[in-house]
């Protein structure tokens, strides 16, 4: 499979590719909690604000690496 790019507009904003919104059910005005690790940015829906039919979005509160 593609690994699709995403670019940045002058305005700091970025598109979420169609294929990805629709597997996890994401809708206008879901919202992210954003992060930067090691030189990459982590966007994590926040489960409030995404279509109930989506549970297939990893939980990291059991991440055993200790870094968040």
């Amino acid at each position: 499979m593609k690994t699709p790019i995403a670019k940045l507009s002058s305005n700091g904003q970025i598109v979420i590719p169609r294929k990805i919104r629709a597997t996890m059910g994401l809708k206008p005005g879901a919202k992210f909690l954003v992060a930067e690790n090691t030189g990459e940015i982590i966007l994590k829906p926040i489960k409030d604000t995404i279509s109930q039919e989506s549970s297939n979005i990893p939980d990291e509160s059991n991440n055993s690496s200790g870094t968040n």
